[in-house]
């Protein structure tokens, strides 16, 4: 028994020359620390024990003891470390081993402050509350370092690493680099960081989210991983490409930028209008974010299928009621059948367009402008009429406000403006007026321009003359 520790042995001699203390299927005994070793050599003058064979321990104080297995051991005293070729920490909830290990304890308590580990390394924490996200977490690694701070445990793995949890509903499968994670004083699982990570989760019923990401950031408790560089997140009903990505678990909303999505025809309860509802629809931009029922986006955003593109500063759209409003600079590139002449590109620009399924209308207001087949069209609100049998199909186009719209060498102006498809007709009322890059004037109550034949036919109320106006010298 010496001042500072005891050694308990059934064989035990002492070399007094060399200070040495030798035993058998020994028991080391000091300040908050107890070990059972098979064999046991103790040097007094620099306080160290050679642990040979398997030995196991216990250290702490309270309830915040630990317990250590391992094999071929180095216990230095005054370092307050223990080192081995094999070693297992083990504590209620967080059990870690490998080969090539030093633990290091903290002085007064007896606890470990720091726990390296150099290869072939499997950790595993486990919470029995019934309200965990995550049950159990196993990790394979083949360097680890934990650290213990104020009863806060972090978990440090370099190099590459894998990762399996297992919750109530769910499975989680992860692959990287640099693993870290941390557990709170009530030993709950907070966060999860790593790099190069690949991240997969699995709900019940076969469900699955898959995320990668140069930089992954995991908060359990909210659900919320946060992505960064070269991002990739495959759902099940739709892709993104970004530079960031927030995707939150429990709700499945998301918040991404410089991204590129693309929609598979599931993403959406009905179908958008312009679009394919049997193909998948592309949208990128600078900035998006997205729930169950809604999605924004903002910054140059873009949104197509084949030949069909639609540009605008800002976008809301309803993933319930497929209604689409655009907003900034908005282009409409697309095409339409009608009448009898077949398919005709529509060019569009307007400060704000509504795409509204349910009434199979399309709505641009405020510096509306638009050129179709040979027709220009001007005004402050625009509204373009679809089959709701064929939405291929095109019905009408219906100017309100000052209006203008140019076909060949006419130029008619109106407070409303009709253009029927069927008909290919052209009716402007309210102060209509038609002049021709000659500079001559026609004004009555309503004109109609007859496209398909050339023809004019001008109409007056009763007891009203149409003004002509002939300029001279034409």
């Amino acid at each position: 028994e010496l001042s500072h520790l005891q050694i308990k042995s059934g064989n035990l001699k002492y070399l007094i020359e060399e200070k040495i203390a030798i035993a058998a299927e020994a028991q080391l005994q000091a300040e908050r620390l107890n070990v059972s070793v098979e064999s046991l050599e103790y040097k007094i003058p620099s306080k160290q024990a050679k642990l040979d064979g398997n030995f196991k321990g216990r250290s702490g104080d309270g309830g915040n003891y630990f317990y250590f297995t391992g094999q071929k051991g180095v216990w230095d005293e005054k370092a307050g470390r223990l080192k081995a070729e094999e070693l297992t920490i083990s504590l209620p909830w967080l059990q870690i081993q490998g080969q090539g290990g030093e633990v290091f304890f903290e002085k007064g308590t007896g606890n470990f402050k720091n726990i390296k580990l150099y290869s072939f390394c499997y950790i595993k924490a486990r919470d029995e509350r019934k309200k965990a996200e995550w049950q159990e977490i196993e990790v394979l690694s083949n360097r680890v370092e934990i650290g213990n701070r104020d009863e806060l445990i972090i978990v440090h793995s370099n190099g590459k690493f894998e990762l399996n949890g297992k919750g109530h509903d769910s499975a989680m499968q992860a692959t990287g680099k640099n693993l870290c994670f941390n557990f709170n004083k009530q030993k709950i699982l907070e966060k999860i960081r790593a790099s190069y990570g690949y991240f997969k989760f699995i709900r019940k019923g076969g469900q699955e989210v898959a995320l990668n990401g140069e930089e992954v950031e995991y908060e359990t408790a909210k659900g919320d991983v946060f992505l960064r560089g070269q991002v990739l997140g495959l759902f099940k009903d739709y892709k993104i490409e970004a530079d960031e990505l927030r995707f939150n678990l429990q709700d499945g909303s998301f918040i991404s930028s410089a991204f590129l999505m693309r929609c598979r025809p599931s993403f959406f309860s009905e179908k958008i209008l312009l679009f394919n509802q049997e193909k998948d629809i592309y949208l990128s931009g600078e900035k998006i974010t997205g729930s169950e029922e809604l999605v924004l986006a903002s910054g140059e955003v873009r949104v197509w299928q084949e030949n069909q593109m639609l540009r605008a500063g800002k976008m809301n759209l309803s993933r319930k009621k497929a209604n689409l409003f655009l907003e900034e600079k908005v282009q409409v590139n697309c095409s339409k059948k009608s009448g009898a002449s077949g398919n005709k590109k529509i060019f569009l620009t307007a400060d704000r367009v509504h795409f509204l399924f349910r009434d199979q209308r399309i709505q641009a207001e405020g510096r509306v402008a638009m050129d179709f087949a040979d027709l220009g069209f001007q005004g402050p609100k625009m509204m373009i009429n679809l089959d709701s049998a064929d939405e291929e199909k095109l019905i009408s186009l219906e100017l309100q406000g000052a209006s203008e719209v140019k076909w060949k060498e006419y130029l008619a102006r109106g407070k409303r403006i009709i253009y029927q498809a069927d008909k290919e007709s052209l009716e402007i009322s309210a102060s209509p007026e038609l002049i021709t890059k000659e500079g001559h004037r026609v004004e009555a109550a309503k004109l109609t321009l007859f496209l398909a034949d050339d023809r004019i036919l001008v109409e007056n109320r009763e007891k009203e003359r149409s003004k002509v106006i002939i300029v001279g010298g034409k």
